[in-house]
Formats: C-alpha cells, structure tokens, sequence
C-alpha cells in the first residue's frame, strides 16, 4: 500500500496531479472497504473531523496489538457510515505503514 499512497514520503513529486488524484481515489477505496469490513469483524474503527485539513475525515483503525493507523479523506455527508473514532495518537505516515505491516504479519501467522 505504501507504493499506492500519494501520502507516502517516497511518493512526493513521484507523479503529476491528475495521476496523484487518480492514486488518492484507489487509496480512499481501498482505506475505507478495509474499514467497513473490520469493523464487522470487530476491530475498533471510526471517523473524527480535522477542520484544519482540506481532507477533514480522519479515518481510524485501532488494529489490535499493534497500534492506531490513521488516513485523511474527501468530506462525506454520511461520515462513510463508521462511528465516532479515538483521538489521534500522534503517529506519522511511516509509523503508519510499519504498524499496518506488522499487522499483517501478525494476522498471516494466526490465521
């Protein structure tokens, strides 16, 4: 996901606007069908708004034993029908992908 994510440190400037547009939409996709799903599965997801931010939904993800992943998105009426969600941890964008890595690992050895 990280070679995806126009958020990414090692994809600035990496491509023009309308291709970063274009990889933003596939993100917010992906970032929010992955939400919806663990969220039935129980693992703790939700929305904040961050005013400061032209992307205000803060999309969050508590993944168990590992630790808060967060992604900026579009405003959306409905809040993309997830519930209120956590504070912010404070962590960056690779701290982000580090902790969704992990979690991955964790999840292929357990499942």
């Amino acid at each position: 996901m990280p070679a995806l994510d126009p958020s990414h440190p090692d994809n600035e400037g990496r491509w023009d606007r309308a291709t970063t547009e274009q990889r933003y939409g596939y993100r917010n996709g992906i970032v929010v069908s992955a939400a919806q799903h663990l969220a039935v599965a129980g693992v703790p997801v939700g929305v904040t708004r961050d005013p400061s931010d032209p992307h205000p939904i803060v999309l969050t993800i508590e993944l168990p034993g590992v630790g808060q992943v967060t992604w900026h998105l579009p405003d959306s009426p409905d809040d993309y029908h997830l519930p209120p969600a956590a504070l912010w941890d404070g962590h960056d964008v690779c701290t982000k992908y580090a902790r969704l890595a992990a979690w991955l690992d964790v999840e292929k050895v357990t499942s």
